[in-house]
């Protein structure tokens, strides 16, 4: 068996419906038209020329097309903040998704009401996007009718791509939930991302703030329209690209990076949040996932199948373990998969130098859960999480002792199966009830997200999968800086 090894699911399917740039959809909520080249409302010029939203928003333009300057952004001059928003819509993923709506509702109310409270204030927009990138092993599996997104951004609620939170295979999994539990009726931007600016919705429109989470807040239309874009759907291409469908999603010549609208705007910062279970398996050429050196041994065949194990063990190589059964010297492989340093480049050297963009990231991962964390901004982890990841093999059981899920051994499911469905164990496990989340351990994602470090300067932050909120309090803390 080989040493190398990650993955979550077969080659399973992809993500939910996509809506054609400029084409108009309805929602079970609203009437909606996705349209890059408007200012979504009606638009008067101000005194001074520049024009001005009068749907009570911020207008888009304050800098008349130049980057606004860095570190003097005020009331006039917001400083642009992109959120981009990667999720794993893979099959074992509807307990992740439900956290990350939980932890995205109070960050829109904290970024709402950041604007009247900070000297610097923002001016947000937030796009989301799968994992998938269509991998030819899934096809097979695609619902009907199902295109993967490949980094193009989703601008459909949730309520109306319900039928994407029923799993795949002959006994699926269905959490419709993950998306009904805080999207009551579709609330959707009529851009292919989210906008506002304060309590201002540059493009969602009105309706009545409602608390969506039960938390006792109450949420503005802006929160609604996060929580219904938010949800991915859950019968996703077992093979995730999520590096690959970042580097697409920030093309800069992308349809919805382009026009009078685009999501990544000149001189922006911008945080990429990866949401995955699994290894990034992002590949220009999937067949090489073929070759069966990279395959595990199935063991109800005795001999070696494809499975997501093959993204671990082209992407990582690792040697013996210590006493604790622990691999103490795994180094990430520069092929078959894209290099890590490829996305780093593009992070690090296009979008941040030669573009002018500030970049940091939210890799929300399989690490352990974070147990301190900085008391300054932007309170990143200090300790738990990854600098206490182990890699091992599949251990049986429950946690902590255990890298199982309640169930599994009931339907005949061991480790040795595990096993050859992933490559490697899990850096973190959740058990709520029946249900639970299972993260694996992901060092490519990680090494682009310590690319972005800076000296004295914070923008990685790694969070754990397996917390029941996921954590974004990195993405306060640089909008505070």
């Amino acid at each position: 068996m080989m040493r190398t090894t990650v993955g979550f699911g077969l080659a399973l399917a992809g993500c939910g419906s996509r809506v054609p740039i400029g084409e108009a959809v309805e929602s079970s909520g609203a009437a909606v038209t996705t349209d890059l080249t408007g200012v979504g409302g009606d638009v008067s010029q101000g005194d001074d020329g520049d024009p001005v939203a009068d749907d009570g928003g911020h207008a888009f333009d304050d800098f008349a097309g130049q980057p606004p300057p860095t570190g003097a952004c005020d009331e006039e001059h917001p400083c642009l903040l992109d959120i981009l928003v990667v999720v794993d819509n893979s099959g074992e993923m509807a307990a992740a998704q439900a956290a990350l709506v939980r932890g995205l509702i109070p960050l829109v109310r904290r970024l709402e009401t950041h604007v009247a409270d900070a000297e610097d204030p923002v001016d947000v927009q937030m796009m989301f996007t799968t994992t998938d990138m269509g991998d030819p092993a899934c096809a097979p599996f695609n619902p009907v009718g199902y295109v993967p997104a490949m980094g193009a951004p989703t601008a459909t609620g949730c309520n109306l791509r319900i039928n994407d939170f029923i799993g795949l295979g002959s006994s699926p999994e269905v959490h419709p939930d993950v998306c009904t539990q805080t999207c009551f009726a579709d609330v959707v931007p009529t851009d292919p991302f989210v906008a506002f600016y304060g309590d201002a919705s540059n493009n969602v429109g009105d309706g009545p703030s409602v608390d969506i989470d039960g938390d006792g807040a109450v949420d503005s239309v802006v929160a609604q329209a996060v929580a219904c874009l938010a949800p991915q759907g859950i019968n996703g291409c077992g093979y995730e690209s999520p590096l690959g469908a970042m580097m697409r999603a920030l093309d800069p010549a992308a349809t919805w990076n382009a026009g009078e609208r685009p999501f990544l705007r000149e001189g922006s910062r911008v945080v990429i949040v990866l949401l995955t279970t699994e290894i990034d398996c992002s590949t220009e050429d999937p067949s090489v996932l073929d070759d069966p050196a990279l395959w595990e041994i199935n063991p109800n065949g005795g001999f070696p199948q494809r499975s997501s194990a093959a993204c671990w063990n082209a992407a990582m190589s690792c040697g013996e373990t210590d006493g604790a059964g622990n691999y103490v010297d795994c180094a990430l492989r520069d092929a078959p998969l894209v290099p890590a340093s490829r996305y780093v480049e593009f992070l690090v050297d296009e979008l941040s130098v030669l573009e002018g963009r500030e970049v940091a990231m939210v890799a929300i991962t399989g690490v352990p859960e974070v147990t301190a964390r900085s008391e300054t901004p932007p309170f990143e982890p200090t300790d738990g999480g990854l600098v206490r990841l182990a890699i091992h093999d599949f251990r049986e059981g429950l946690p902590p002792t255990g890298d199982m899920l309640p169930g599994e051994a009931e339907d005949g499911v061991t480790p040795q199966e595990l096993q050859w469905r992933y490559g490697i164990g899990a850096g973190c496990v959740r058990v709520d009830g029946e249900d639970g989340v299972r993260g694996l351990p992901n060092p490519r994602i990680h090494e682009v997200c310590g690319s972005l470090d800076g000296e004295g300067e914070v923008r990685c932050c790694v969070e754990s999968i397996c917390d029941p909120i996921a954590r974004l309090d990195c993405i306060d803390g640089w909008v505070a800086r």
